[in-house]
């Protein structure tokens, strides 16, 4: 192990109660270290410099020659960077450049089918919201597929 994932592993062990996830993954820095503006930054430096071979691997799949549509899993153990890594790849421009629709829907382990429709739909449908709330599942998953 490199001595960047190794230092963050060893900061993540330390402080697992002070380490959080925002809702929109944008952090894995809990309000704790916030008070330190210069040491957020550096674990935030930390994190990411760790996870670019990570991102090279992501972004290889995404936008290489592919004949059917790839999925591309992140998994690990929790606290270990994979809402920061799908984050950078979500955020990384070559990737943004390559695809004309984004859409980020956060899942968790309890997670209602509907709500992540919703969110897939506010992200790519320009309908007012309200318009779906009537709207069956089925009818929701028909209209993300058809947006996409």
């Amino acid at each position: 192990m490199d001595t960047t994932k190794k230092q963050v592993m060893e900061i993540l062990s330390h402080d697992a109660d002070q380490i959080l996830e925002t809702s929109d993954g944008d952090s894995l820095i809990g309000a704790s270290s916030m008070s330190d503006p210069m040491l957020s930054d550096q674990l935030k430096d930390d994190i990411v410099q760790g996870l670019d071979g990570d991102l090279k691997i992501i972004d290889k799949r995404l936008r290489g020659p592919t004949l059917d549509l790839d999925i591309v899993t992140i998994s690990g153990m929790g606290g270990i960077g994979k809402t920061t890594l799908a984050k950078k790849a979500y955020d990384h421009l070559p990737i943004r450049y390559h695809f004309d629709i984004f859409v980020w829907v956060t899942i968790s382990q309890e997670f209602r089918y509907r709500n992540v429709l919703l969110e897939a739909l506010h992200c790519i449908s320009k309908k007012n919201p309200k318009d779906f709330d009537k709207m069956e599942d089925n009818e929701l998953a028909d209209l993300v597929q058809k947006n996409l």
